[in-house]
């Protein structure tokens, strides 16, 4: 049996997120997953403003309505561990 082995999101690794969406087509919280990608590799840098756009996203989904199933993890063909990142995403937005 062949096991997946589940990369860490750092920034540097983001450089190679390709947004195929493939990580949003299943998500149960319609959350645009790519776009939230972007804005988790400028909070990782340290950019203080980077959570702010968080807010413009009402109308699709947000980090909080994530249910942790794991499916955009499942797809990413890059295998990036998106869960994690989006899971941060959404303690820091309510932290701040």
């Amino acid at each position: 049996m062949r096991t997946k082995t589940i990369v860490p999101i750092t920034a540097e690794k983001l450089a190679g997120c390709g947004s195929c969406q493939k990580c949003s087509r299943g998500c149960p919280g319609h959350i645009d997953i790519p776009a939230m990608l972007k804005i988790y590799c400028k909070f990782q840098t340290g950019e203080k403003a980077a959570l702010r756009p968080i807010k413009d996203f009402r109308k699709r989904g947000l980090p909080i309505d994530c249910i942790e199933c794991g499916a955009c993890t499942d797809h990413c063909p890059k295998r990036f561990n998106v869960r994690a990142a989006v899971r941060e995403l959404a303690i820091q937005s309510m932290l701040r």
